[in-house]
């Protein structure tokens, strides 16, 4: 197997790198890293699935929301001493959503990966 593997990769060739415009690269790899020279998306973006909750509905729910919000409602985080909130999920915002959902109060919607993240204070939850 070593034999073989050594002889394939003594006949194989690097391919060498062309240009070509970003419309016709589809199938091609970088032959060198491509940076930005701002953040893409240009918007903050839902990075999990989850739920959307407005913060004022859950402050002083299990703990502080902020870095740490996705572990409120985790799977496999203990509710042991902490106080749970039920919100009824009144939709979705699915990826590529255009406008953020506007939750009412006591409500939540889940949130797919990558729609843009409403442009007040809500954390996710998963």
């Amino acid at each position: 197997m070593e034999e073989q593997q050594a002889r394939i990769s003594a006949a194989a060739v690097a391919p060498r790198p062309i240009r070509v415009a970003i419309a016709e690269a589809q199938g091609l790899m970088c032959a060198e890293e491509v940076v930005t020279e701002r953040p893409l998306p240009g918007f903050d973006q839902a990075a999990i699935d989850g739920y959307a909750v407005r913060s004022v509905d859950v402050m002083g729910v299990g703990q502080d929301l902020g870095p740490g919000a996705t572990e409120l409602f985790a799977d496999d985080a203990s509710l042991e001493g902490r106080e749970v909130v039920t919100l009824p999920v009144m939709g979705t915002i699915e990826a590529g959503a255009r406008t953020p959902t506007r939750l009412q109060p006591r409500q939540a919607a889940r949130v797919q990966t990558g729609p843009r993240c409403p442009p007040w204070p809500i954390p996710c939850c998963r």
